[in-house]
């Protein structure tokens, strides 16, 4: 590993892998290496954007329709993102090791790694369930009523408050994305790399980004600002925003965790 990125010695450690210190900087060189990844096999990468994109898709409809439906089955949409999203690293696992993608093989690898991805992907609903639910105790504090729909409440927060309550509800936002990024930027790559339990990842994903604060949340703003950025634009960009986003995470876990 390049000195200029990665500084000498370990700071944290699981029961088997240890975590390096890196520098900011070396963001870019996981942009590049996603990017390649992406090129070296393109109709894999974005096969598996397209279903990242339509899991995060039924998610935006079920947050923009009905907020029981919203409460109900955003948990098995996660689940599913976080399986696609589990192609992705895997398919770059597979060009480290041989320089080649192999869609089936990353569905075999997946299939091994299923219990721990669906326990992240647990963990992920969890804090999702707890954004939604401060999100709407924001949305009747200032709208003074409930409301049918994410989408809705959001209209009556800036109707009714202007924009105090809506930067409120962008900060708690802002807050669930990085959380939620600092748990599953080492994890799932790791999972998927069938080193460890979701657990233990996640407590080594947390260890990483906590010693590697501004790295990290750099990292994280740039690579989940991709994606959200995309599907603001047009959300079908997040078929080639993500593969990028996701390839680079394999990278990264790959620099930070020995």
């Amino acid at each position: 590993m390049n000195n200029s990125v990665v500084e000498n010695g370990y700071i944290g450690h699981s029961p088997t892998r240890s975590v390096r210190k890196v520098r900011f900087r070396v963001l870019f060189t996981w942009i590049a290496l996603g990017l390649r990844d992406m090129k070296l096999s393109p109709v894999s990468s974005l096969a598996w954007g397209v279903g990242f994109t339509f899991s995060l898709y039924g998610a935006y409809l079920l947050l923009t329709s009905s907020l029981a439906a919203s409460f109900a089955y955003i948990a098995p949409l996660i689940a599913l993102a976080l399986f696609f999203a589990g192609g992705m690293i895997a398919s770059s696992r597979q060009i480290e090791a041989s320089g080649r993608a192999d869609t089936s093989a990353a569905v075999s690898q997946l299939w091994l790694a299923k219990i721990n991805l669906l326990m992240a992907g647990l963990a992920l609903s969890i804090l999702m369930l707890g954004w939604m639910g401060l999100s709407l105790m924001i949305g009747v504090v200032s709208a003074g009523v409930p409301a049918t729909s994410f989408g809705s409440m959001v209209e009556m927060v800036v109707l009714v408050k202007g924009a105090g309550s809506l930067v409120a509800l962008s900060v708690l936002t802002f807050v669930m994305m990085i959380t939620a990024f600092a748990l599953i930027f080492v994890s799932v790559p790791m999972v998927v790399d069938g080193d460890q339990d979701f657990l233990n990842a996640m407590i080594m994903s947390a260890t990483s980004f906590m010693n590697n604060f501004r790295a990290l949340l750099i990292a994280g703003v740039v690579l989940v600002g991709l994606v959200v950025v995309s599907a603001l634009v047009w959300f079908p960009l997040i078929v080639v925003a993500s593969p990028i986003a996701l390839h680079a995470a394999w990278h990264g876990y790959r620099s930070l965790v020995d």
